[in-house]
């Protein structure tokens, strides 16, 4: 008895062991005629990591003849639904001399009242404080889920994304919203005394302060242009629906709204014209941001509730514009 259970053990790893090289023979080969298919998992990060060259050429050529670009780096990551984003941070220098900046030179050439005029003069102005100063710019992008290449690189927004080519420079664009921005000046004159400057100072230095609230944007644009000069006022103050709301749900109520009834900020369809201290907002969510950079080429903000800092608007984005009334 104690034979045959040895055997029939004996016998029963042999069955075992054959039907475990039966599955290797059928499955090795498979294996062997698809391994060129295989691709290795590349972590994200890695992934990112690849492409950081790649894209500090494609800002440099972006931007060649009208900015330097220097100190590029890749400061932050993050998982999104649509796939990782990371934000970019470098210095952005104006080289160009903002007298000949398409926008500003076609206003000048087409500026046909003594107001327009002027306001073209204001312009090369204040464009004149970027010229040849280092100004810290951050740009996020987006690699979306199951791509890798820089190509595939879009620039994430609230809804959809953008192409690249987004942030182009358009020298016949520009020149043509000089032209029309130009014709159609109209000097508007309105109440309050409100400092530009100081509004995007705060901003600029207060954009990492922890939020107040889960959606933070207005709030934090409402301190910011309080410490320009918009004061406190009736239904204008902290915790006030008129100061952390944006306005989004059009019944009258929030941040732009108060501003345009009261006549501190209009709207202003010329890009160009869209001044530092101004408020972009946008259309497709309830979001707004402090304009803190713009010499009527390249517009940056800086906002909450994610904290962003002097980041780049890219062309076709949903925004509009509302600047102060008062210079």
């Amino acid at each position: 008895m104690r034979f045959l259970r040895r055997l029939f053990s004996f016998l029963f790893r042999i069955i075992i062991l054959i039907f475990f090289l039966g599955i290797l023979i059928f499955i090795v080969p498979r294996i062997a005629r698809n391994v060129k298919n295989i691709k290795l998992f590349t972590p994200k990060p890695q992934i990112v990591k690849n492409i950081e060259k790649d894209v500090e050429e494609f800002l440099i050529e972006n931007y060649r003849g009208y900015y330097d670009i220097e100190n590029f780096k890749i400061t932050s990551t993050e998982e999104t639904d649509r796939g990782l984003e990371f934000t970019t941070e470098f210095n952005m220098t104006l080289t160009k001399s903002p007298h000949d900046l398409p926008f500003i030179k076609s206003f000048r050439e087409n500026a046909s009242t003594d107001e327009a005029k002027d306001y073209a003069n204001y312009l090369e102005n204040y464009a004149n404080n970027f010229y040849k100063n280092k100004s810290k710019t951050s740009l996020v992008f987006l690699m979306p889920n199951g791509k890798s290449s820089f190509s595939d690189l879009k620039f994430p927004l609230h809804e959809k994304t953008l192409e690249l080519s987004a942030i182009k420079i358009d020298e016949d664009r520009l020149s043509n919203l000089g032209k029309s921005a130009a014709i159609n000046y109209e000097k508007i004159i309105g109440e309050g005394n409100y400092d530009r400057k100081e509004a995007c100072t705060y901003a600029l230095e207060h954009y990492k302060d922890e939020p107040e609230y889960e959606n933070n944007c207005a709030n934090f644009v409402s301190t910011c242009i309080n410490k320009g000069g918009i004061s406190e006022k009736g239904s204008f103050y902290p915790g006030a629906i008129n100061w952390i709301t944006t306005g989004f749900k059009n019944d009258g109520s929030g941040l732009v709204p108060y501003l345009t009834r009261h006549g501190f900020f209009y709207q202003e369809k010329f890009r160009g014209k869209v001044e530092p201290g101004s408020i972009v907002y946008w259309t497709d969510a309830s979001h707004v941001a402090l304009i803190t950079y713009q010499d009527t080429v390249t517009m940056k903000y800086t906002a909450h509730t994610k904290p962003r800092r002097n980041e780049i608007l890219p062309l076709g984005s949903k925004t509009i514009y509302f600047t102060p009334t008062s210079h």
